[in-house]
């Protein structure tokens, strides 16, 4: 048996001992995708500081927006109480503000966030599932300006981390309504195009960061295989 089949065997093993079989194993037990659309209460401090200070708006941007995020997983239960979720959520702000010269300036965030979630279930009760989960990722971020003739774009990378609330109700034996509650900090550092120039100047009187906070609710589907 080559390699490349030994470790297929090993994966097949292990997803199958997963619980990919309903028969007798509760939801919550087994493997499962999920997918769901989310809103967040989402601040990113520098980038507004930066906007209030530097680009002559005729009023003062909020601290804090709203911005929407897209989300889908993969969850492998290890245990009767553990699971790793592997997930991957896009988030999107888009903000127009009304400029002294410029006309309107509009600016956009956009972050990817991969991340790894170890999940504690602290409730199942067939139709319904509940837990918790800690986890974190490396996140890729971008900041698109459009102000007078400018139409840049800024990018900026670090690490973020998750901390969520997550149920699960039953519609049929396999599939689930899927709730979650989420915060999120991502500490992505500064901002630079692609020649290596900052937007501006952010909080601290330093160049501007995509350091961000989102405290977000989402629904979706489970699929539990």
């Amino acid at each position: 048996m080559s390699v490349r089949n030994a470790v297929a065997g090993c994966l097949l093993a292990l997803v199958l001992g997963a619980g990919l079989s309903s028969a007798g194993v509760p939801a919550a037990r087994r493997a499962g995708f999920s997918a769901g659309l989310g809103v967040n209460y989402f601040a990113q401090r520098d980038v507004v500081d930066m906007l209030n200070g530097g680009y002559g708006l005729t009023k003062r941007l909020e601290r804090y927006h709203v911005a929407v995020d897209f989300s889908g997983a993969f969850v492998l239960p290890v245990g009767e109480r553990f699971g790793l979720r592997f997930e991957y959520a896009y988030l999107l702000n888009t903000v127009n503000a009304a400029g002294l010269f410029a006309g309107t300036t509009e600016f956009t965030t956009t972050v990817h966030m991969p991340s790894v979630v170890i999940e504690y279930s602290f409730l199942d009760a067939g139709a319904y599932n509940l837990s918790a989960g800690l986890g974190g990722g490396f996140h890729f971020g971008h900041l698109h300006l459009q102000y007078g003739g400018l139409d840049a774009s800024y990018t900026a990378q670090g690490p973020g981390m998750v901390v969520m609330l997550v149920g699960n109700t039953a519609v049929s034996e396999d599939l689930f309504v899927h709730l979650a509650g989420t915060m999120r900090t991502g500490m992505l550092g500064e901002l630079r195009n692609a020649n290596g120039v900052s937007p501006g100047i952010g909080s601290e009187g330093q160049p501007a960061t995509l350091n961000f906070f989102a405290l977000g609710a989402r629904i979706g589907l489970t699929l539990y295989l």
